[in-house]
């Protein structure tokens, strides 16, 4: 009766921990605004760095004094696009030349 009694309590601190560990169903993030994805960009392509990010903004911010943050994010995030679009087709251009020199 001991050994049965012994059995049962492991078994139930198994469970137990099995449901502690494995049980949970898994913390699925939510999904980020459009505000907060082109928040992230833009820290993104300032290399992470909060402070050059923040003094983008602030410098749009102060060209217009009329913008609000959200409207400041929006046109940083625009100006970022249009600049990387730029800078892709420039290495592509690059690039095509080097071949052809070949």
């Amino acid at each position: 009766m001991e050994n049965l009694l012994i059995g049962a309590g492991a078994g139930v601190f198994g469970v137990a921990l099995l449901w502690l560990r494995y049980g949970r169903s898994p913390s699925l993030e939510a999904p980020l605004s459009d505000f907060q994805r082109k928040q992230n960009f833009i820290r993104d392509v300032c290399d992470g760095n909060l402070k050059k990010a923040n003094a983008l903004l602030t410098e749009k911010m102060e060209l217009d004094k009329t913008l609000s943050y959200e409207q400041a994010v929006d046109l940083v995030y625009v100006d970022i696009l249009e600049l990387t679009s730029e800078e892709r087709a420039a290495v592509l251009r690059h690039g095509e030349r080097r071949q052809t020199k070949r």
